[in-house]
């Protein structure tokens, strides 16, 4: 998952880069604005990539049931919480599919 910033200023984070930076069609990011999309986001990149639930959760180090309760849109409050802020100072949470790290689908 990639964090975008509009104003670039997480440098010593290399995992949040600059919109300009991702060269990524917009039909391809996933805008999370609540805790379901979120988990319909989790569960395209899956399918995308031909994996169950089972499979997502083994390469995930979890379980198939903490998979399955995360693509219904079932996760903590507190991530909730986080998504309220991000929007309430004017951000998106967007997920993109990342190129996989070397021996990973």
């Amino acid at each position: 998952m990639t964090i975008l910033s509009q104003h670039g200023d997480y440098s010593e984070c290399d995992d949040i880069v600059t919109q300009e930076e991702v060269a990524v069609p917009n039909d391809q990011r996933f805008v999370v604005r609540s805790p379901e999309d979120l988990g319909r986001a989790i569960g395209e990149l899956r399918r995308a990539q031909g994996l169950t639930q089972e499979q997502a959760a083994t390469r995930a180090g979890t379980s198939r049931d903490w998979i399955a309760q995360l693509e219904r849109g079932r996760m903590s409050r507190s991530f909730s919480i986080v998504l309220r802020i991000v929007r309430r100072l004017g951000g998106d949470l967007v997920v993109i599919p990342a190129k996989a790290p070397d021996g990973e689908a």
